[in-house]
């Protein structure tokens, strides 16, 4: 993974920088990088991998019954794979429930920032937030984005802090209560993760018409 560099309004640089660049750190102690999503997807997969083992190896091939439980159990696991990658908003908006460690990176990410990546439909997203203490002092007009010292600040050259969806939330992160005082949005699509959602589509279609198929010959309705 290349540097992280960081420029919002809101977010104040190094002295001499233009942006805070932060790298993964390579220290052997360092906690790594993983995304909650794709460790549950492969999780997902190789449980899939042992249905297919049990059904060639251990059980009953000749068992219809046998048969359309495991197909069953594939299918499930293969549709939450993919729904999985597809994400959903529960999943974006619950970055203060699953804080990324502050010593993944080099320097450390500083305690205002709250970094967060999502899958969404296959594509690789990450949250920028800078928090600032909720009960810390607040101007009105600054939930409109146009608070005094915005104004001001604009006036001079500065970049505007741009309103977001979670302005005047309250938030618990890091046993911390904050309020994200800007939010920024970075969308990648990752061809990687493109063509797993192709095959996990692929996959259960095929899976679905085999388990229509034995259904059909065992006179049973599919559930």
């Amino acid at each position: 993974m290349e540097d992280l560099r960081l420029k919002l309004a809101s977010l104040r640089p190094p002295p001499g920088q233009n942006d805070l660049r932060l790298t993964v750190s390579t220290a052997p102690q360092a906690p790594v990088l993983s995304l909650r999503q794709l460790t549950q997807v492969r999780n997902l997969i190789n449980a899939s991998l042992d249905v297919i083992d049990v059904t060639t190896w251990t059980g009953d091939a000749r068992n219809a019954e046998f048969i359309c439980g495991q197909l069953q159990l594939l299918f499930e696991n293969v549709q939450e794979a993919k729904q999985t990658l597809k994400g959903s908003q529960e999943i974006t908006r619950a970055w203060c429930e699953d804080p990324l460690d502050d010593e993944i990176f080099e320097p450390s990410c500083p305690p205002n920032i709250a970094l967060h990546w999502a899958v969404v439909d296959a594509a690789l997203i990450l949250y920028v937030r800078i928090l600032e203490p909720a009960d810390g002092p607040e101007n009105p007009e600054s939930l409109t984005g146009l608070g005094i010292r915005d104004r001001l600040a604009v006036a001079f050259g500065a970049p505007k802090v741009q309103p977001h969806e979670e302005l005047g939330e309250r938030f618990d992160y890091k046993g911390r209560d904050v309020r994200v005082k800007e939010m920024s949005r970075v969308e990648s699509q990752d061809p990687s993760l493109l063509a797993a959602m192709a095959k996990l589509s692929a996959l259960e279609h095929s899976v679905a018409m085999s388990r229509t198929a034995l259904d059909t010959v065992m006179c049973k309705e599919l559930d």
